[in-house]
């Protein structure tokens, strides 16, 4: 998604938010890095759950991506979102923008397996 956006909107500023369970599992890290330093306006936002390497802490958080880590991290809720994972994540990551008032044609998303629905209430 991150490459169809530089090369379709090369000025489109981008936030990519990547929730990863360490260091060591987190995939594209080296990829997106050297996007953003060909491209200053992607910024990217790492939540690992369980760090492997504290000194990574001091540019990434610790935790999961929650309603009120969204509400703190993102600046303008007038966005488009794009995301992809196990259907649990996004159902929460669903259910938390719509509470947050992002509607239903700012959100996309894609499934890493077969397409199933996802179990959250009808968006705002």
């Amino acid at each position: 998604m991150l490459h169809t956006v530089v090369k379709e909107q090369p000025n489109r500023p981008v936030t990519f938010i990547h929730a990863v369970r360490d260091e060591h599992v987190q995939a594209f890290k080296n990829e997106v890095e050297n996007l953003m330093t060909d491209h200053h306006h992607i910024n990217q936002l790492t939540v690992y759950s369980n760090p492997i390497d504290d000194r990574h802490l001091k540019r990434h958080e610790t935790g999961y991506i929650t309603k009120d880590w969204l509400e703190h991290n993102i600046r303008n809720l007038n966005s488009e979102f794009y995301f992809c994972g196990p259907t649990p994540f996004m159902e929460s990551l669903v259910q938390s923008l719509t509470e947050l008032g992002v509607t239903s044609d700012q959100v996309h998303y894609e499934f890493f397996g077969p397409k199933e629905p996802l179990n959250v209430p009808a968006h705002a």
